[in-house]
C-alpha cells in the first residue's frame, strides 16, 4: 500500500514522529496551565512555583561552542 509517493512504513514512521511532536506540545501546554492555576491560587506570602528551573551554569560561549560542534560553523545565536 502506498500513500502518495510514500510506502506504508514511511508514512507510519512519519505519523509516529508527528504524533510524538503533538503529544509533547500538549504536555507542555498542560504543564503551563497547571502551573499558572497553582500560582494564581497560592496563599499570600508563599513562593511562586517557577515553570522552569533557573539553573544554567553554562556561559553563552560554552553554549555556542556546543552548537558549533553539533551543527558546524554556520551556527546562529
Amino acid at each position: 500500500m502506498e500513500v502518495g509517493n510514500l510506502t506504508y512504513r514511511e508514512y507510519s514512521a512519519m505519523m509516529e514522529v508527528y504524533n510524538s511532536h503533538l503529544r509533547n506540545n500538549y504536555e507542555m501546554q498542560r504543564n503551563v496551565i497547571f502551573n499558572a492555576i497553582i500560582n494564581a491560587n497560592r496563599k499570600k506570602n508563599s513562593k511562586v512555583i517557577p515553570l522552569f528551573d533557573e539553573k544554567n551554569d553554562k556561559t553563552n560561549i560554552e553554549i555556542l561552542g556546543e552548537r558549533e560542534e553539533l551543527f558546524g560553523e554556520n551556527t546562529f545565536a
